[in-house]
């Protein structure tokens, strides 16, 4: 990752653009706007500390659909694509593995064929429930 100094005003993204970059923010805060055919941008969204932007383009290698510009002094950290690629890809195959070595023990499921079960493991959501008394 490589740190991004961002001055007041600056556009990080700018809506229709290629991704290259997913941004974590560091500190500081960012408005997001968004332009429809041929009207004035309205901001959608703020992003500040902790928050993150920038890896729809990424993920799904489409344009920026949205502007991204800072609304004071900031500092951004940038991963470019690539590794932001590499890393959810990776994540994605570990918790495909981990799923389907679970339906693989499910008595109901053992009749499936290996690809059915694998289908059926991109599809599952992880769920945590709290214990209430």
């Amino acid at each position: 990752m490589a740190e991004v100094n961002c001055p007041t005003g600056h556009g990080i993204i700018t809506q229709g653009a290629v991704g290259d970059f997913w941004y974590v923010v560091e500190s500081g805060t960012f408005d997001i706007f968004v332009c429809n055919e041929g009207k004035s941008a309205i901001k959608v969204a703020s992003s500040g500390a902790g928050q993150s932007f920038g890896e729809l383009a990424l993920m799904y290698n489409a344009p920026r659909v949205a502007t991204v510009t800072a609304t004071s002094d900031s500092v951004l950290w940038a991963l470019n694509r690539g590794t932001f690629r590499r890393i959810l890809m990776e994540n994605t195959s570990k918790k495909r593995h981990i799923y389907e070595t679970f339906l693989s023990e499910v008595p109901l499921l053992i009749s499936l064929e290996s690809y059915e079960r694998l289908k059926m493991a991109d599809n599952l959501e992880s769920v945590k429930l709290l214990h209430q008394d």
